[in-house]
């Protein structure tokens, strides 16, 4: 529960940057590539993005935060989560 602030913060945080980064990039990227080269090339992003997630990220359907806390805790992998 002392980490959920933190959590959040960082999410939100990170949430704010890559927008920023997408805001100053975009006209750059389609002065480049055209405007469907740059629309492809934030598709392919959020592709690679939902692929690494279903890999890598593990499933907390169902769990409480306290559960999850504790299995990180106890040095178990987030594989086995």
């Amino acid at each position: 529960m002392r980490l959920r602030n933190l959590g959040m913060s960082v999410a939100t945080l990170s949430n704010w940057g890559f927008n920023f980064i997408v805001a100053l990039s975009f006209l750059s990227i389609v002065d480049t590539l055209g405007a469907s080269g740059a629309f492809w090339l934030y598709a392919f992003f959020g592709l690679f993005a939902l692929w690494f997630t279903w890999k890598h990220i593990p499933e907390t359907k169902g769990k409480t935060l306290e559960e999850i806390e504790a299995h990180f805790a106890s040095g178990k992998p987030a594989s086995e989560l």
